[in-house]
């Protein structure tokens, strides 16, 4: 027998949920965002993803710890270039960088006290569920994740074929996400945002 339960009308509408309050550009690119759930950002290659990214990342980081998994460009020196451009030192003690990640070694850090809770994922075209695995997660992977931690939000990085998030998994973690940015000649737009931002910016202008 099923041991889920209907939720009330009235008892929804009470639910408080947690946000962040961002301010500023930030603000009107990203709204109001929860504390949870997932979001994406692609693009093709060469156009700014991973600045933007660094520049997202910094400025989380004031709000919650974070992590960011390199996995398609290592911990190697055009990733050091980035974060060196960023000035990611200054918020050294909030941001933790975990190299060749996969889901069972995230589950892993995610169980420790005062684990990060905001996740990059670089980029989901190389995300595996553990070091044996030879293929991307499944939709069904992606969304057991973030019902796992309902406190953390998973940024997923992704290129891009034609407009649109490249591959099965990025196409499903787009229609699953409460943020889509795609990033274009360095610029960021936010095609779809659930929390209210609405305007684009030129990344440098961030």
């Amino acid at each position: 027998m099923s041991k889920k339960q209907a939720t009330s009308i009235q008892k929804f509408v009470k639910k408080k949920f947690k946000v962040m309050a961002f301010k500023g550009t930030w603000k009107e690119l990203l709204g109001t965002p929860a504390t949870n759930g997932s979001w994406i950002i692609y693009g093709d290659s060469g156009h700014g993803k991973t600045t933007f990214s660094m520049k997202l990342i910094k400025y989380l980081s004031s709000f919650k710890k974070c992590a960011y998994v390199p996995l398609e460009e290592g911990l190697h020196l055009t990733f050091q270039m980035a974060v060196k451009e960023a000035n990611l030192l200054s918020s050294s003690s909030r941001i933790k960088l975990w190299e060749d990640y996969t889901v069972e070694d995230i589950d892993e850090e995610l169980s420790k006290p005062r684990a990060p809770e905001i996740i990059f994922i670089d980029s989901a075209q190389y995300f595996k569920s553990n070091e044996k695995s030879v293929n991307e997660l499944t939709k069904f992977e992606y969304k057991e994740l973030s019902k796992r931690y309902p406190n953390v939000i998973f940024i997923y990085i992704s290129h891009a074929e034609k407009g649109d998030p490249k591959g099965g998994l990025a196409k499903s973690i787009y229609f699953g996400s409460h943020v889509c940015l795609e990033v274009k000649d360095f610029s960021v737009s936010p095609m779809k945002n659930r929390y209210g931002g609405k305007v684009s910016f030129d990344i440098n202008e961030l």
